[in-house]
């Protein structure tokens, strides 16, 4: 199976030339598969088969499960971003749709974090600037259980983690070779801040080994 955390770094060509999320490196396979490998993991939980069509809700699952989604968005996704975002195969195999993201970072804050449901799944984009973020989608079981998260390799050799937890988890644990270094999850956003010897990240019930 493929691992759910996506592994990216700084991106020298625009956004619109090279859609985020399809030129990353997904550790064990292709980005667009996002089961993570984990034996808590079931198959439920990867990427569908086939394309699912764009979502016209937020499910009321995905809304019991994270209170962001079940807030009104206030905040709109530029043009720009929401057309690459709408335009990359992981999106579409997700039925995933901007015009229900919901920005999870606060207004004006760097990097922005965007919430964007899908059909039966949700993805996940964080952005540093115009040409440096990254991008992943779950399919809703396992987003709700963890497994929605990004791996970002720092200029320092550290590494920042940021993901999606449900409403039940109050704070997630990275556990490092020194230690386990915990972060609050606000607005069912946790981040792990330039990290380094991470080992394992613990959401909730869910464990998943970093590379």
């Amino acid at each position: 199976m493929i691992k759910s955390i996506l592994h990216f770094g700084r991106r020298r060509r625009a956004l619109s030339a090279t859609l985020v999320g399809v030129t990353l490196a997904a550790i064990g396979g292709v980005a667009l598969a996002t089961g993570a490998s984990s034996p808590n993991q079931t198959e439920s939980m990867l990427a569908p088969s086939f394309e699912a069509s764009k979502a016209t809700s937020v499910s009321a699952s995905d809304a019991e499960a994270f209170a962001l989604l079940r807030r009104p968005s206030t905040t709109t996704m530029s043009a720009s971003l929401a057309k690459d975002l709408s335009q990359n195969p992981m999106y579409t195999k997700f039925g995933a749709n901007t015009e229900l993201a919901r920005l999870a970072s606060p207004e004006g804050a760097t990097p922005q974090i965007w919430v964007v449901p899908g059909n039966g799944g949700l993805c996940l984009f964080v952005r540093y600037s115009a040409d440096d973020g990254g991008s992943t989608c779950q399919a809703s079981s396992g987003a709700r259980a963890g497994y929605l998260n990004i791996l970002r390799s720092n200029s320092d050799g550290s590494t920042t983690v940021i993901g999606l937890a449900p409403d039940s988890v109050a704070d997630a644990h990275l556990e490092t070779s020194t230690g386990t270094v915990n972060a609050p999850v606000a607005n069912n956003i946790y981040a792990f801040n330039s990290v380094t010897g991470g080992k394992q990240l613990v959401v909730g019930a869910m464990k998943l080994a970093l590379p």
